[in-house]
């Protein structure tokens, strides 16, 4: 298990984690809403590779995946008649229902999820909200493809 503080060398300098590190890091003279609060540079720079990563992985996808919704949206099966998450299709957290989208809205879903994806490694921007606009738009996404 880590210390609180991190692991540190034996001259006491930070190796990960460092104690330091504070929840927000604007400053405390400006209130700053919840989503203008700028994270640590450690959360910054897994936000940048988390979401780079998912982004590049989506768009090497999306062309098949396009393909696949294309003869999906127009088959006569029962399992075309209903969007959801899995093989059940699940309502997501059983809760929101994932809402039919035609073949227009499908790339158009793709392309704003890689939009707030990437929006959200600029932190000149609110990266948090974009976070928050990937989690709806992943459930718009990937509820359309049945597996």
């Amino acid at each position: 298990m880590l210390p609180l503080g991190g692991l540190r060398t034996d001259h006491g300098m930070d190796l990960m984690f460092g104690g330091d590190a504070e929840v927000c890091v604007d400053s405390e003279e400006i209130l700053q809403p919840f989503f203008l609060c700028e994270p640590p540079e450690q959360v910054r720079m897994f936000i940048i590779l988390f979401c780079t990563s998912v982004a590049m992985g989506i768009a090497l996808h999306h062309p098949a995946a396009s393909q696949f919704y294309q003869w999906f949206a127009r088959a006569e099966i029962p399992q075309a008649k209903v969007r959801g998450m899995g093989y059940n299709t699940c309502k997501a957290y059983g809760v929101i229902s994932v809402p039919h989208l035609s073949v227009g809205g499908f790339h158009v879903a793709c392309y704003s999820l890689l939009g707030t994806l990437l929006l959200a490694t600029y932190s000149g921007l609110a990266p948090r909200f974009f976070l928050f606009a990937s989690f709806f738009l992943y459930f718009l996404y990937f509820g359309q493809l049945f597996c």
